[in-house]
């Protein structure tokens, strides 16, 4: 297998989500909300017990959306089970969900050639006061990892978060693709 160049973070089954470093601490996962919090989710996975962080995840139904997170905000990515990476790429910050292709050569130069052609589906605002970003598993909890994360420095502004998808009918390569465009400070 050929050496992958990006850190692709997998999921249990459900999305992954993107949270500032200093507000991820406030994420609990699937663990029973801390300090009394309770969680309002439309269906939570554990019927006998509260609902979750992760709950709360699992009901962003279109490509992304957003959910407070401490006081701030995380972005839920979701959709299609994918597993997903930040790519940095000419400037501009990406996070890069592995829809279909042979390998991660044939994504990214599929993802290269064709991104700035596609049709945006979905935005919206994201304000960040900047410094590291983690990408995880919606049910892991940051303070106690248990999965794989990936950290990125994002700077502070505020952003247009946008969703892009690309069918893999066309070269038997598809993604799901969500820019992070900073639109002032």
């Amino acid at each position: 297998m050929a050496r992958r160049k990006l850190n692709w973070i997998e999921t249990t089954g459900g999305p992954h989500i993107v949270v500032p470093e200093k507000h991820a601490i406030h994420w609990e996962g699937i663990s029973e909300p801390s300090h009394g919090r309770v969680v309002k989710a439309s269906s939570p996975s554990d019927s006998d017990g509260p609902a979750t962080d992760y709950d709360r995840a699992c009901d962003v139904k279109d490509w992304m959306g957003l959910l407070r997170v401490g006081r701030g905000s995380g972005v839920v990515l979701s959709g299609d089970i994918t597993r997903a990476a930040y790519y940095s790429w000419q400037g501009r910050h990406f996070i890069l969900r592995w829809v279909a292709a042979d390998s991660e050569k044939h994504l990214l130069s599929a993802f290269q050639k064709t991104i700035d052609d596609l049709p945006v589906d979905e935005e919206l605002e994201f304000r960040h006061s900047g410094g590291q970003m983690f990408l995880f598993d919606s049910t892991d909890i940051p303070r106690s990892w248990f999965g794989e994360f990936s950290a990125f420095d994002l700077p502070a502004g505020r952003y247009r978060v946008t969703a892009q998808y690309r069918d893999c009918n066309i070269d038997d390569a598809g993604y799901i693709v969500h820019e992070w465009q900073r639109s002032g400070r």
